[in-house]
């Protein structure tokens, strides 16, 4: 782990004083989902430790519901933007598709979806 020092010169006017080196304390708080996010310095590389898609109904001329289900291995924060592709062979035009995320307030309750391409962008 970092342990930061800081050592200064404070200087005002005619008095300057010197601030010997001294260790810093390190937080130990998790921030987005990152044990001991708050740490400086400390950075990782967000994984998907489950992704998987599965469909509700698999006969012609119904609807189909298709679910996907993720689990980052950090938190999303609102307004997050994710992209699903080869999402091809459907009937759905294209345009704002309806969606339901958990929690709601991090993908919204629409996506971009591109029927040619296969892609959703949430």
């Amino acid at each position: 782990a970092v342990t930061p020092t800081v050592a200064a010169t404070l200087e005002a006017g005619l008095f300057d004083g010197a601030i010997s080196l001294s260790s810093m304390t390190v937080p130990d708080a998790v921030l987005l989902g990152v044990a001991n996010g708050k740490r400086p310095l400390l950075t990782v590389v967000p994984t998907l430790s489950r992704k998987s898609v599965e469909q509700s109904f698999p006969l012609v001329s119904a609807s189909n519901t298709i679910t996907v289900t993720i689990t980052p291995s950090v938190d999303f924060v609102a307004d997050s933007t994710i992209t699903l592709t080869g999402l091809t062979g459907t009937q759905s035009a294209g345009g704002a598709l309806s969606v339901t995320s958990i929690p709601s307030n991090v993908f919204g309750s629409t996506g971009a979806w591109t029927m040619a391409e296969g892609t959703l962008v949430l």
